[in-house]
């Protein structure tokens, strides 16, 4: 973003020429000697400063970074940017970085500069970046463009540099939550607790009667007798997160889908803290125009991968989250479940998830007309549970 407008070169190499073939009209004409002398130096100048422009830009390089690349809204991103020249031609240089729509300078920045480059010569600046909405950005190439000293010319010059920007949903504090909902995330640390076989901790002498499945082969290999995997006791819950984008993309609703994918991240991030597993199912398109598909894991390296998830959605459809459904339900078997979408066709839904013995929490923006046999039961409303309020994290 340029705080001023691009300034076309003060004369054009197409007047120079015609002022060129004029001086020597008229020097023909009147038989002014002098006016030769005029001519050739105007002539050279033209071309020198345009063989300068040329040669100016052929020696410089540009590079940019940014300090992170992954943020929550209203965090600021600092770039730094850097101009080296090895050429012996000083120039005129000015460079400016186009910003996606929800990338925007942080107050009183602006992406621009203009400065003079010298002889081996190296300009570093640093702007500050303001995160203002959820989704995946690229930011780049820069712009260079480059004059010579008198401005008569101009070249610009793309250079490579394109970095990815993940701005996540906000994660805020929720309304105090009903008690079907709170139930939902267990108890950490419960009386009796249960393998998790999903997080091994070591090994251990095979015990008769153990299940065959968890006997390690290589460690039994190394031992020369049978070893069995110690896993981690665990309460923890797994619980997915399915969102289904299509009343959304039908009404066009952005700003309600946006606060569901808030309350979503903010379920997420208070399964994390409580221990569970978690995954992620949408029938909503990401960036490579596939479904959002996420395995059931739990720890701060899975919350980061579903938070990118979440900012990468879109209300576009990839297909019928029911077909979807029935494509990955093997993926969550013995999992709970939080159904969030706009409302409406849940009857089929609700049905698809008791098939596959899914215990289903239903966090709807309205009721549709097949819903009300759930009200004061499972159902919730997104106005109820949306804190509307600042983010926590």
């Amino acid at each position: 973003m340029r705080s001023e407008k691009d300034h076309p070169p003060i004369l054009s190499e197409q007047f120079f020429h015609l002022l060129f073939f004029l001086l020597l009209f008229i020097r023909l004409l009147l038989e002014l000697n002098n006016l030769i002398y005029l001519s050739v130096l105007a002539l050279v100048m033209i071309n020198g400063a345009r063989i300068w422009c040329r040669l100016s830009l052929r020696k410089v390089s540009a590079r940019m970074e940014l300090d992170r690349s992954k943020v929550f809204p209203g965090e600021s991103i600092t770039m730094y940017g850097e101009v080296s020249g090895s050429g012996l031609l000083p120039a005129w240089l000015q460079l400016d970085v186009p910003l996606p729509e929800g990338i925007l300078p942080a107050e009183g920045d602006v992406l621009y500069t203009q400065n003079g480059l010298l002889w081996r010569e190296k300009l570093t600046w640093s702007w500050h970046l303001s995160a203002r909405k959820r989704g995946c950005y690229n930011v780049g190439p820069l712009n260079l463009c480059g004059s010579d000293l008198l401005g008569f010319f101009q070249q610009n010059k793309e250079i490579e540099f394109s970095s990815h920007i993940t701005v996540f949903p906000r994660i805020i504090s929720l309304n105090p939550l009903p008690a079907p909902l709170e139930e939902f995330f267990g108890k950490h640390g419960a009386n009796i607790p249960v393998v998790d076989t999903v997080y091994p901790i070591a090994t251990r002498d095979y015990q008769p009667g153990r299940p065959a499945r968890h006997i390690h082969w290589k460690a039994s290999l190394r031992h020369n007798k049978l070893q069995e995997r110690v896993f981690e006791p665990t309460s923890h819950r797994n619980i997915l997160l399915a969102i289904d984008v299509e009343g959304f993309r039908e009404s066009g609703d952005e700003k309600s889908f946006e606060d569901l994918l808030e309350v979503a991240a903010t379920l997420a991030h208070q399964l994390y803290l409580g221990g569970n597993s978690f995954g992620l199912l949408s029938n909503g398109e990401t960036l490579h125009r596939k479904s959002a598909v996420l395995p059931l894991l739990r720890g701060e390296a899975h919350l980061q991968t579903l938070l990118e998830g979440l900012a990468a959605l879109q209300m576009d459809m990839s297909q019928s989250f029911a077909s979807l459904l029935k494509q990955s339900h093997e993926l969550f078997q013995g999992s709970s479940c939080f159904y969030l979408a706009r409302g409406g066709k849940t009857g089929e839904i609700s049905r698809i998830l008791s098939l596959y013995r899914f215990t289903t929490i239903f966090i709807l923006h309205e009721y549709g007309a097949d819903t009300p046999e759930w009200i004061g039961k499972r159902v919730f409303k997104l106005d109820d549970i949306h804190g509307r309020s600042e983010a926590v994290v």
